[in-house]
């Protein structure tokens, strides 16, 4: 992943979505059943190969109780 500096939108939601996924317990399948799309969308989020919509991030939102811009934020790199 890039340095926070240089993180695309796309890597920033994916990262913490990432992050809240695992946080949650949930599987990617358990998640994708919740919002009503394939397992196949969830992972390529995750990837940051595409982001979810508007209805899809408000929807993860919900689910994981955090608001929407929490998506958008920096990534923290580990020390």
């Amino acid at each position: 992943m890039a340095s926070q500096g240089t993180s695309t939108l796309s890597e920033r939601v994916a990262h913490h979505l990432r992050v809240a996924r695992d946080q949650s317990g949930m599987t990617q399948r358990q998640l994708a059943a919740r919002l009503g799309v394939d397992q196949l969308a969830v992972s390529r989020w995750e990837r940051g190969v595409v982001r979810p919509n508007d209805t899809n991030l408000a929807g993860l939102a919900d689910i994981f109780g955090l608001p929407m811009e929490a998506f958008y934020g920096p990534v923290e790199e580990a020390a």
